[in-house]
């Protein structure tokens, strides 16, 4: 009973998410990019892009900030695009790192891209409270506007894509026989519900201080439900079920540039 109520509820947040986005974030597929941006770009803007392992490999030649200036400048647009990603990070190390790594670059707007790991370390008991999330979006939000640049925030992407999770993924996996790693707490499908509830924390927050928002985790959603017919864990748009691949870097390019007014070109 338990958990086929688990199930039921991964069902109705990935519905939620989905819905959500339709409604408050860029549409969901780069055809579909809207006609007015979040906040449009003009020359001279510098962006910055603070986040974590995600944005640290996103200034590879097919990560999606490499991708977004490539786009600005077919576009005509003379802007700059900076990585300010660190692998690990969560929002209490964005907090912290704010001031040196990137308001002392003087940005234009700041695209904040965090919430896997706040999510994903609690497998091993560590990651961050709701609550502490939610102070954590808060407070940057808070300090990113306070310095004169305009916040973006985006919510996390995936942890798995499965459409349907199984009984399986919904309970922890049987320790290791290695007595040095500790016993993981969480099912990677019960990782999933929780990073839908995170997501909803990061709308609600951008909601509340009316900050634009790029709902990248129901893009994914929409995608991966369209397009993984097998139900495989990994494989469509990431590589290990967190960290995009080729096309999911494309994907968060494509639904962030739509924010910026970037439009994307053969």
């Amino acid at each position: 009973m338990k958990k086929n109520l688990i199930l039921s509820l991964r069902a109705t947040l990935s519905a939620a998410a989905l819905a959500c986005a339709l409604a408050l974030s860029p549409a969901l597929t780069a055809a579909d990019a809207p006609a007015t941006p979040l906040r449009p770009l003009v020359n001279g803007d510098k962006v910055v892009f603070l986040g974590d392992s995600i944005t640290a490999g996103a200034v590879r030649p097919n990560g999606y900030i490499t991708m977004l200036s490539a786009q600005a400048e077919k576009n005509g647009m003379k802007v700059e695009c900076i990585g300010a990603g660190r692998s690990g990070n969560t929002v209490s190390n964005l907090q912290q790192r704010l001031d040196k790594d990137v308001l002392a670059l003087h940005p234009a707007v700041v695209v904040v891209f965090i919430g896997v790991n706040d999510v994903w370390h609690q497998e091993r008991g560590r990651g961050t409270s709701r609550e502490d999330y939610a102070v954590g979006l808060k407070d940057l939000i808070t300090r990113i506007s306070a310095a004169k640049a305009e916040p973006i925030l985006c919510t996390p992407c995936v942890i798995g894509e499965k459409v349907h999770w199984e009984a399986g993924d919904m309970q922890p996996p049987p320790p290791s026989d290695d007595p040095k790693k500790p016993a993981k707490k969480y099912g990677i499908g019960q990782l999933a519900v929780m990073l839908d509830e995170y997501c909803e924390i990061s709308r609600n927050t951008a909601k509340e201080l009316k900050v634009p928002l790029v709902d990248l985790h129901a893009a994914f959603l929409k995608f991966i439900a369209n397009n993984n017919p097998n139900n495989k864990v990994a494989g469509i748009l990431t590589g290990d079920t967190v960290h995009p691949n080729s096309a999911g870097n494309k994907m968060i390019a494509e639904q962030i540039g739509a924010a910026l007014g970037i439009k994307f070109q053969p």
